[in-house]
Formats: structure tokens, sequence, C-alpha cells
């Protein structure tokens, strides 16, 4: 509320009441400056309500966006694999000894020397753009 009364009338017109004529005004001015010390505090209270949740909403919509990431991280990861898997069973079963079970029992043994294959490679690569990179500034 931007009133400095939080919701109340002002003063003067709670003293002018009908049922507050009769009552001193230090008192009258107590009891307003109580009811509105009241309000500021369930003000205060309902903000403080407010903020958490939203804060546990944007946690919420946080943690959602996280699981949803990880999820199509997840798909994309086997997404990946099946296809490395593809290939591998393709070129494993062209040689004429193969059998789809022999590459089923060495599929984890493959996919592990594949991957670290693959890592090297990369490595070697940046390593090479960095070279080239590097040797023309200096």
């Amino acid at each position: 509320m931007s009133d400095g009364n939080f919701g109340l009338e002002d003063f003067s017109t709670y003293a002018a009441r009908r049922e507050n004529r009769s009552v001193p005004v230090f008192q009258l001015r107590a009891r307003y400056d109580a009811a509105r010390e009241q309000r500021k505090q369930a003000q205060i209270e309902e903000n403080k309500a407010a903020h958490e949740r939203r804060r546990q909403r944007e946690g919420a919509e946080r943690r959602a966006a996280d699981e949803a990431r990880q999820a199509a991280d997840q798909q994309r990861r086997a997404a990946g694999l099946a296809a490395l898997k593809e290939k591998a069973q393709a070129a494993f079963l062209a040689h004429p000894a193969a059998s789809a079970a022999d590459f089923e029992r060495l599929w984890p043994r493959l996919r592990d020397e594949m991957l670290v294959a693959e890592a090297r490679e990369r490595d070697a690569s940046l390593r090479e753009s960095m070279r080239q990179r590097y040797g023309r500034d200096f």
C-alpha cells in the first residue's frame, strides 16, 4: 500500500468518528498508532510470505528447467551412443567371422576404445589449432 497509514484513514478522520468522540485524544492517538503498527506488521508479514512464495516458485522453475536440460542431455547422449553403436556394429559385422553375439559381448570394450580414440583425436586437433593460432601471434 502506498499510503503511510497502511490502509487506515488518517488520524483526524479516525478521531472524528462518533464512537471515538468521547475518548481522550491521547488514547485515540495510542489506539490509532497501535492499529497502524498492526497493519504495518501484517503488511510486512504478507511481503515476506509473497517473497517466500516467489522464491519457492522460482526454485521449482529452476529445478524443472534443470531436469528438462538433463533429460535432453541424456536423450542426446543416448542418440549419439546409438549411432556410434550402429556404426561400430556395421564395421564389426563386415568381417566374415564376426557374429552379432560377439559384437554384443565386446560392445562395452569397443565403446570405451572408440571414446578414448575420439578424445585423443579431438585433443590433437585442438592442440594443432592452438599451435597454428598462437604460432601466428608470436
